[in-house]
């Protein structure tokens, strides 16, 4: 059997979508945000979002910013010369990167690894020199010979950032616990449609310790349980299972109910015994501004 994957029936339509191919960075690189990153600076809605290579990865912002200025990017249209009503535009959920890290492994993709964002500055854009780079102290530019492989496609036309660089938060969330992400309420999650979030969900009495979530297998598409297996979950003080049994040893640790929400691909730094960032690696947040958080935008046509 064959199935059409969730990221493409958006609207119940069978649409094509646009990932940003880099990180988002702050528009005004003049903003107290881009040169002094922190939560003060960066963790407002107000700010403008850019998709270019080079530039500080927007970080310090919450969940709920985060999702708010990936809603309202449509309106910037002096800035990307498109009209609002052409376009949907909202904040990534695990469907739609599942969507993307399956082409990349396929041949229509890079059919291989992901090279990691190894610059420990936090660029859009960067690479390594080999698979395995980390912790670098200088960027790979995305346009040599090394730089397309951090590349979906391991050339110029793919999207990048998507392994290494800094953990990107998602629209994923367990139990429609809002953590420490920025919003109201749990009502005001069970009032974002469906299309815009995706709810996983594990029983009371499946908690590990009441504390950590296990895999949801009603889900399909998002790799996390077709590309991992006996992912760690937390039990209140320490972790039980397995936290790099996903493709290439990536990162797996299942979300809790603290940290409730989905984070994918890691950060420059997280090669720590066998635990590799990369495409398919996956943690839990809680939401709130960090220093190695971000997020991505996703737009679809209507």
């Amino acid at each position: 059997h064959h199935f059409l994957h969730p990221a493409f029936q958006f609207n119940g339509e069978e649409l094509g979508f646009w990932m940003a191919k880099f990180e988002p960075s702050v528009s005004d690189q003049a903003s107290e945000c881009y040169n002094n990153p922190s939560s003060a600076n960066c963790n407002n809605s107000d700010l403008v979002p850019k998709i270019i290579p080079g530039a500080s990865t927007w970080r310090h912002i919450n969940i709920a910013n985060s999702y708010h200025v990936s809603k309202d990017m449509k309106n910037h249209t002096s800035i990307y010369g498109w009209l609002p009503e052409e376009l949907d535009s909202h904040m990534i959920t695990p469907y739609e990167w599942g969507a993307v890290t399956y082409l990349t492994t396929s041949q229509y993709g890079a059919d291989g690894e992901v090279w990691n964002n190894a610059y420990n500055q936090y660029i859009t854009g960067c690479s390594g020199e080999n698979v395995d780079s980390r912790n670098l102290s200088y960027c790979v530019q995305y346009s040599t010979a090394n730089g397309q492989k951090a590349s979906t496609t391991h050339n110029i036309y793919g999207v990048y950032d998507m392994a290494g660089g800094a953990w990107e938060r998602t629209m994923g969330n367990y139990n429609n616990l809002v953590a420490s992400a920025g919003f109201e309420t749990t009502d005001t999650l069970e009032l974002i449609e469906q299309k815009y979030i995706l709810r996983y969900s594990t029983l009371p009495q499946h908690l590990l310790n009441g504390y950590g979530m296990n895999y949801d297998i009603t889900i399909y598409g998002d790799f996390i349980y077709e590309m991992s297996y006996n992912a760690a979950r937390y039990d209140g003080s320490t972790w039980t299972g397995l936290s790099n049994s996903s493709w290439y040893f990536g990162h797996t640790h299942l979300p809790s109910t603290a940290s409730s929400w989905i984070a994918m691909g890691g950060d420059w730094g997280d090669f720590i015994s066998g635990e590799n960032s990369g495409i398919f690696a996956f943690d839990r947040s809680s939401g709130m501004p960090m220093r190695y958080g971000t997020f991505r935008f996703t737009i679809y046509p209507l």
